[in-house]
């Protein structure tokens, strides 16, 4: 019972986190329209359309997939400083950590 908590738990955190990074783009309808709201929107959904590729490899690589959400999560800490990350970078290492568990869970 608990392998499966962990297993649908971390796929479903990294999809919800994937939703809530994407929500961050929608700010781009109130500064543009047109046609030049399509690069503006694409800058904006790079971190989303990253965790799409490092959750996609995580559902069939589990510890490949940690590894990468935690080294995002840290690279983004990196890049933005301390102070202003942990709303970001905490759900993205506990996701790691989560796979991680579902990586020894695995295993046995």
């Amino acid at each position: 019972m608990f392998k499966k908590i962990i297993f649908y738990l971390s796929r479903i955190l990294s999809i919800s986190l994937i939703i809530f990074l994407s929500l961050f783009a929608l700010d781009v309808f109130n500064e543009f329209s047109g046609f030049g709201i399509i690069l503006p929107l694409i800058i904006h959904l790079t971190p989303s359309i990253a965790l799409v590729f490092v959750t996609l490899i995580a559902f069939e690589y589990p510890l490949i997939g940690a590894i990468l959400f935690i080294l995002l999560g840290l690279g983004f800490v990196l890049l933005v400083g301390l102070s202003s990350c942990a709303i970001i970078t905490v759900p993205m290492v506990f996701v790691g950590i989560l796979f991680i568990i579902n990586y020894i869970l695995r295993k046995k």
